[in-house]
């Protein structure tokens, strides 16, 4: 799988249907954690990314990464993903 620019990325997102409480939501979950997934790094760290579903209805997932740089310093970005 080719990895998209940022840019590329960002008009992809902006363009996906992801009402809030529907099942649209959920897709868009399991797309993000696709793109996340086949990257590079995850490829050869597959155990440093990966969803969680919890006891969601929809089952959205909760998409996570973690990927260790030069210091001992880290950052953490949260969000939601919903329209």
């Amino acid at each position: 799988m080719r990895e998209l620019t940022v840019k590329e990325l960002l008009m992809t997102l902006l363009s996906i249907p992801s009402d809030s409480g529907s099942s649209r939501e959920a897709k868009l979950g399991e797309w993000i954690y696709e793109q996340i997934s086949g990257h590079r790094y995850f490829r050869e760290h597959p155990h440093d990314c990966g969803r969680e579903y919890g006891d969601d209805r929809l089952r959205r997932p909760v998409v996570w990464a973690y990927k260790k740089g030069k210091s001992s310093r880290t950052v953490l970005i949260g969000g939601h993903y919903d329209t």
